[in-house]
């Protein structure tokens, strides 16, 4: 009878080993956005440009591991492509250069997961991968 429970309690034990639920199970994986590479093919908008009540969206569309598209989208008009450019990024911070109307442009932000908070004309701008 001893033995009997000993087993029984051994298998017992194994079973709910085997089907112990593993954690974050539901949860996707966590893509480094701080890496160029992972940024390469990817699109980011923002919804929320403040000042500007005619704009419908910015996107920054990463086209390669060093050039992005600025795109914006009036509420009146089609969407168009601004500038093209490069950026580069150091730690979480990235930093955009590109040419408008010939005058060099520049301004960075940081990333934070599936967020690239920008600092344009002196407000924060919040773009979010689509």
């Amino acid at each position: 009878m001893k033995k009997f429970l000993l087993i029984a309690f051994v298998l017992t034990t194994v079973m709910f080993a085997a089907c112990k639920k593993t954690e974050n199970q539901d949860q996707k994986p966590t893509v480094d956005y701080t890496k160029p590479e992972n940024l390469s093919g990817t699109t980011w908008k923002c919804f929320d440009l403040g000042v500007d009540s005619t704009m419908e969206w910015a996107a920054l569309i990463f086209k390669s591991t060093s050039v992005v598209e600025g795109w914006t989208k009036k509420k009146t008009a089609n969407a168009t492509k601004d500038w093209t450019g490069s950026f580069a990024i150091i730690n979480t911070t990235i930093t955009f250069n590109y040419l408008m109307d010939t005058v060099p442009q520049t301004f960075s932000g940081v990333i934070s997961g599936e967020v690239i908070n920008c600092q344009m004309a002196g407000t924060t701008v919040v773009f979010k991968k689509q």
